[in-house]
């Protein structure tokens, strides 16, 4: 069996693998600026002599993909869980993905998007941006004193799961949220920490609403933080079904009951118990409509949908001869009578 040949990203950026993410960041700054494919390559006037034969370690990679390969080694590398990835499983464990202790890592892909990378670290597509300084003298990175322009970092998105009873009520959820933190004056390292961000649930909420906390979002060098946003979700309730500000149940019967009709008690989400009296043939596709009893309507908590009923008939698998006849005689009768 031959063996794989895996790609060295801390090779591509000329890098050691305990590089720090801002000494990953401005390699890439060097890399890319270099190896940019709108830059003329005859035109070396906006490239400082430092840069001028730093790309000796990529002659092994055609130039045609030598672009490619900077940013996606920088796609890897910046990110954290990739990295990790990368670091302890190799790229064929970063590509096929891996079973990790807290869930399965699914496989990389490389979205193939190297301008969109390029514009996210410098804030512009042009390979002649007032970039010298932002290499040559490159702390604090996208600083308001610095060179360049942050971009605002992605959404980070989290789900909010809510029972019926918290739907009914309203509550005060208390989300703990990991994000980056900023751990120097400088601006210029992060770590995981906590953040505890309290969610006020107004009665009849409805599922995907979201609730958007501006720049709650991780801390990064180079990027605005993106907003934190919570999106709510019920959870599912062994009894009611919601639709909107309705709720729906179904109640199982017998075919005595569906067509003579019968009492029963039915309890409401805030507890009440109803009595219920069905006095009409209930038939497939029947519906008891209990005004009011449903949950409050979103901004207008005075208002309440219903609560629908519906029932499952169950026949009878097996009627006795004698009993068919007794049965047949009765429904023409029923017959007879709807007709007069």
């Amino acid at each position: 069996m031959s063996e794989i040949k895996e790609i060295d990203y801390y090779g591509v950026l000329n890098l050691n693998r305990c590089a720090t993410p801002e000494q990953i960041i401005l390699a890439y700054r060097k890399h890319a600026i270099r190896c940019n494919p709108h830059r003329d390559p005859n035109d070396n006037r906006f490239l400082p002599p430092m840069l001028l034969n730093d790309t000796d370690h990529l002659e092994c990679i055609p130039k045609c993909s030598q672009w490619e390969y900077v940013n996606k080694a920088y796609d890897i590398l910046s990110d954290k869980l990739r990295r990790e990835i990368y670091d302890n499983h190799g790229e064929y464990g970063l590509l096929n993905g891996v079973d990790l202790p807290n869930g399965y890592f699914p496989p990389y892909k490389f979205s193939g998007n190297c301008f969109e990378i390029y514009n996210s670290v410098f804030g512009t597509y042009s390979p002649y941006g007032n970039l010298i300084d932002a290499i040559t003298n490159p702390p604090p990175l996208y600083s308001c004193k610095g060179i360049g322009v942050k971009t605002k970092g992605p959404d980070v998105v989290k789900v909010v799961y809510l029972d019926l009873k918290e739907v009914f009520q309203g509550a005060m959820k208390r989300m703990q949220v990991l994000r980056q933190e900023f751990t120097n004056d400088e601006e210029s390292k992060t770590q995981c920490c906590e953040k505890v961000i309290n969610i006020n649930i107004p009665p009849g909420t409805l599922p995907s609403t979201s609730f958007r906390y501006k720049e709650e979002g991780d801390r990064h060098p180079t990027k605005i933080p993106g907003d934190l946003v919570f999106v709510t979700a019920d959870k599912p309730h062994p009894v009611f079904a919601r639709d909107g500000p309705h709720l729906n149940i179904t109640k199982t019967i017998n075919l005595s009951k569906a067509l003579c009709g019968f009492k029963f008690f039915v309890e409401t989400i805030d507890q009440k118990k109803l009595l219920i009296a069905v006095s009409d043939v209930i038939y497939p596709g029947y519906v008891k409509e209990m005004l009011n009893e449903g949950l409050p309507v979103i901004h207008e908590p005075s208002r309440r949908g219903s609560l629908y009923i519906h029932f499952d008939i169950k026949f009878p698998q097996y009627i006795p001869r004698d009993l068919k006849c007794k049965l047949k005689k009765l429904l023409d009768e029923v017959d007879r009578a709807n007709q007069e």
